[in-house]
């Protein structure tokens, strides 16, 4: 007697794989152009599985969003309040960068995606409050203002827009890491000199 196949959760199924193969597959076909079905198909899994992973497409692009965030603001609330935040900021920033599973070739993948997408673009705008609202903090702080008042509130936007193009542009380029194209952005916005001892990007 001949029985299916039965597809379930194979035992190499984790959310790092799903969203690596499911990269991979947008970058081929591109992003619109590909099905959660699609994905389910390409990891070996059903579609019942897929969703419990991720609930939709973005999901998958946005994986490890939160613990990014999360890194980042522990980064800048341990940099002591004294410290001249002009120089503190852009290492703090580059320091709390973090990836799922580490892996630099699922984010180049990711922040191409992000760059080519007009979808992920606006939802990469969308999801910044967080984000700006601790550098704000961390920038009202050292300069005895209040948090929501103009010069932290522009300067936080407008650093984490640095933060953001530096990442699309790292995406894009053959340059080894993402972090030194973080810290040397945010220091060229604050308008402090490049250190002499890094690589020119």
């Amino acid at each position: 007697m001949t029985h299916g196949v039965r597809r379930g959760r194979p035992p190499s199924t984790s959310a790092d794989r799903i969203a690596r193969v499911a990269l991979e597959l947008f970058a081929r076909r591109g992003y619109e152009a590909t099905t959660m079905e699609d994905v389910a198909a390409a990891v070996g899994v059903g579609r019942s599985t897929l969703f419990r992973y991720f609930p939709s497409k973005g999901a998958i692009v946005w994986a490890g969003r939160r613990e990014t965030e999360e890194a980042v603001s522990g980064a800048l609330a341990a940099v002591p309040a004294a410290a001249d935040w002009r120089v503190a900021l852009p290492d703090a920033l580059a320091s709390g960068l973090c990836f799922p599973g580490d892996d630099e070739e699922a984010l180049r993948l990711r922040l191409r995606l992000i760059g080519s997408v007009p979808e992920l673009q606006a939802g990469l705008a969308a999801a910044a409050g967080p984000a700006v609202a601790d550098i704000a903090q961390f920038i009202a702080v050292r300069m005895g203002l209040d948090v929501g008042d103009l010069i932290p509130y522009t300067l936080a936007r407008s650093v984490l827009a640095t933060v953001l193009a530096a990442l699309v542009w790292w995406g894009g380029s053959d340059v080894g890491d993402p972090r030194s194209v973080v810290r040397r952005a945010v220091a060229a916005a604050l308008e402090l000199p490049a250190d002499p001892g890094s690589r020119e990007v």
